[in-house]
């Protein structure tokens, strides 16, 4: 049948590439297998009290979600939940969080690991001073905690009119120097794997 015509094929054509890489493959000795991790304790942005009012009172109003005419429950129920386990979260943490960097070497090839979605201004910093020769960046390692922004981005947010405006730090948890700290404790990390 056609399904089993269509795999052979897949497979017969997997076989001749892997026929043709096996014999370019090379023993290496004393392959270089090296880590390192380094904790970063990040200022947590604050919510204006307005929000978190507004936030609690729905909540109060309303504390099973509250659903639209199709059956979906409100964004603006869903962010006030959101808003008040930020709240919890840094109220019980002192307003930090503690952002865990984890760099792993297997000979030329490093993984760099970051919690979060760091913008990719980061990322290309980091690769573009990297002493590996090949660096994979993986985010949401451990953690997924929201967008690390620019500072740049951070002020457009900030300073715009838009219906996310108060929910920014609720989105981008950390103070907006927590990009450049990251970049810069990243580049070390590496450096670490590499003497």
């Amino acid at each position: 049948d056609w399904s089993s015509d269509v795999c052979s094929s897949d497979l017969a054509s997997l076989m001749r590439t892997t026929n043709k890489i096996i014999p370019e493959l090379k023993n290496i000795d004393n392959l270089p297998l090296r880590c390192s991790s380094e904790i970063i304790r990040a200022k947590m942005r604050t919510l204006s009290p307005e929000y978190l009012a507004k936030a609690k009172d729905l909540l109060k109003k309303h504390p099973t979600p509250l659903l639209t005419s199709s059956g979906n429950v409100e964004w603006d129920w869903v962010f006030a939940v959101i808003c008040l386990e930020y709240y919890k979260y840094a109220e019980k943490h002192n307003c930090t969080y503690d952002v865990e960097l984890q760099a792993f070497r297997i000979g030329d090839f490093t993984i760099l690991g970051c919690p979060a979605e760091p913008y990719v201004e980061s990322q290309l910093q980091i690769k573009m001073n990297s002493p590996a020769k090949f660096l994979f960046c993986a985010h949401e390692t451990n953690d997924i905690f929201a967008y690390i922004p620019t500072k740049q981005a951070m002020e457009r947010a900030c300073n715009s009119d838009n219906q996310w405006k108060d929910l920014s730090p609720v989105i981008a948890k950390l103070v907006p120097e927590t990009l450049d700290i990251i970049t810069a404790k990243s580049k070390s990390l590496l450096r670490k794997l590499y003497v």
